[in-house]
């Protein structure tokens, strides 16, 4: 029963019963004897339904179009027929005049009411934005000084295993066979001496050195980066005008940077792999904003992944530290802007969002 009357929530479908109205009450008009004043005066009152209906279908241009068309059908009957209304006159040409004002208050107040409605929609979506954001940064910053302190209580060991490892593989030549076990030894140690510096890097707050920066050149500059592991991938779509924001070049880069070598791995399996690069401006929440965009085809996002995609230690990737996006995000909280990722199970797009963009 429900889905059947769903289908009066098409705004087509009410136009189409505005119509149909308009023609029956005429049709009554034309019918009923002239003498049944009564008559006469509800199917004029009637008229008001239908352009009600088309206020709510289209707003202000449903109702002052549907106003428009009932005056149209009503006055061949009201002045010119033989077979015309009773009414007087003036009572004739003051309801049609109200006929045009109800159509065009009422799709008015319609539009009003719609346009409050959306922006309680874009202020609830932002609200819940920032909620999540706040529990990010709390969940963050916890896990932050619980790293700054084993990363602290790891160095420092570390360094000494590193420098005997380094004393003792001196102490064999090339072709012995534990020369080859103390490479494999220090191989793994760099490994853990990179992670710690992930570990250090998420933890410090690290203060942004911000200027006024190009995003166009951000872009080049790390595609010509991506060009070297493969160059056959990359689609650039930069702004024909300068995108330019205040914010840390160095920074902003390490962030596109990560999110490029992520697409690259996500589409190594790909048999027409594509990466996609956008930057520009664009709407955001009622909002415009400069961003960057960076779109591959490498199968999506598992839903349980989508989100808390920015969490960190959350990764796909069986050698991944699930640090990289994290990292990401808290340097975009830090410039006052943030990330989003829309995953569908053909490709992902992961968005850059800066704050309001300075004019060129």
């Amino acid at each position: 029963m429900y889905e059947r009357l769903k289908i009066f929530e098409s705004p087509r479908t009410l136009i189409a019963l505005s119509l149909a109205l308009i023609f029956v009450i005429t049709v009554s008009h034309f019918a009923t004897d002239t003498i049944e004043i009564a008559f006469h005066n509800v199917y004029r009152r009637l008229y008001y339904l239908p352009i009600l209906i088309g206020s709510f279908a289209y707003g202000l241009r449903g109702g002052s179009l549907i106003a428009l068309l009932v005056s149209l059908a009503y006055i061949p009957h009201a002045f010119f027929s033989a077979h015309h209304d009773p009414a007087p006159t003036i009572d004739k040409v003051l309801e049609i005049l109200l006929y045009v004002v109800v159509g065009a208050l009422t799709g008015w107040l319609v539009d009003r009411e719609r346009a409050v409605k959306h922006k309680l929609e874009d202020s609830l979506i932002e609200r819940q934005s920032m909620e999540a954001q706040l529990i990010r940064a709390g969940k963050l910053s916890a896990l932050g000084e619980m790293l700054a302190g084993v990363a602290h209580e790891i160095r420092n060991p570390l360094a000494s295993i590193k420098g005997s490892a380094e004393a003792l593989a001196t102490e064999f030549k090339e072709e012995h066979p534990k020369y080859r076990m103390s490479q494999v030894l220090l191989i793994e140690i760099e490994r853990l001496t990179r992670l710690v510096a992930k570990f250090l890097l998420f933890a410090r707050n690290t203060e942004t050195q911000r200027t006024e920066i190009n995003l166009n050149e951000i872009v080049e500059q790390t595609v010509e980066f991506g060009e070297m592991i493969d160059n056959s991938i990359f689609t650039v779509r930069t702004s024909e005008t300068p995108v330019l924001v205040r914010a840390d070049h160095d920074q902003i880069k390490q962030v596109l940077l990560n999110l490029v070598l992520n697409a690259i791995r996500a589409t190594k399996d790909v048999k027409f792999p594509m990466v996609e690069i956008m930057c520009g401006k664009k709407t955001f929440h009622s909002e415009t904003r400069a961003f960057i965009s960076v779109r591959d085809n490498g199968g999506g996002i598992r839903p349980d992944f989508a989100d808390r995609i920015f969490d960190p230690f959350v990764t796909t990737e069986e050698t991944g530290t699930g640090l990289g996006l994290s990292i990401s995000h808290m340097i975009m909280d830090n410039h006052g802007g943030y990330m989003e990722v829309e995953s569908t199970d053909v490709d992902t797009v992961f968005w850059v969002i800066f704050e309001a963009p300075n004019e060129a």
